[in-house]
């Protein structure tokens, strides 16, 4: 007789701070993604006008002028350019701080997360909880972890957590599975005639 495909599967972790930084930062990146293309405008602003300038007053024979301008325009674009291949690292510090303000008295114990045909379980010797496959809005595995997104928020499992690659692929996959199967079983509420009202 065929055995019943498995539907649940468990994973334990320990977390530590260093996780809730590197977690915090994938699930803020969008963000920071805008904030270092608007200043990738900026440098690129300064630079074409500075010497669009400074080539204008070439022209007309103002060549010390000129190059001032230039020098400055391609200093500053310099800098700029220097800060966003530093963003990441402020970035981090700047998440570090923040998050070192609070108690984290997660880290203390460990966490279990268990995938349901239904639903995504949490359990630690703090808190528990449960959220409907139809809450989570993206699963992804980046930096070293899988994510479980819920807006601005998520849950997490550490690579380090699963004894093989070919686990956590296996763990990731199921989750997918699930959230595929759920959002399948879900009718599109915008169809509704009440939706936005």
């Amino acid at each position: 007789m065929d055995q019943p495909a498995e539907t649940t599967r468990s994973i334990s972790f320990q977390e530590n701070f260093e996780d809730l930084v590197a977690v915090s930062l994938l699930l803020s990146q969008k963000m920071y993604r805008k904030q270092k293309i608007r200043h990738a405008l900026y440098a690129a602003y300064v630079l074409v006008f500075g010497l669009l300038v400074a080539g204008t007053w070439w022209r007309k024979g103002y060549h010390e002028p000129a190059g001032v301008v230039a020098g400055m325009a391609l200093i500053y674009a310099g800098f700029i350019g220097y800060f966003l291949l530093r963003f990441n690292y402020f970035a981090k510090r700047k998440m570090h701080a923040h998050l070192a303000q609070f108690k984290n008295i997660g880290l203390a114990v460990p966490s279990t997360i268990t995938l349901h045909e239904g639903y995504l379980e949490t359990n630690s010797a703090l808190a528990s909880g449960r959220l409907t496959w139809d809450i989570i809005e993206a699963i992804r595995r980046e930096g070293g972890y899988l994510i479980f997104q819920v807006g601005p928020l998520g849950h997490f499992v550490p690579d380090r957590a699963f004894e093989t690659t070919q686990d956590a692929d296996a763990f990731t996959e199921h989750a997918l599975r699930l959230i595929e199967a759920a959002r399948a079983r879900t009718p599109d509420l915008r169809e509704s005639p009440h939706w936005g009202d």
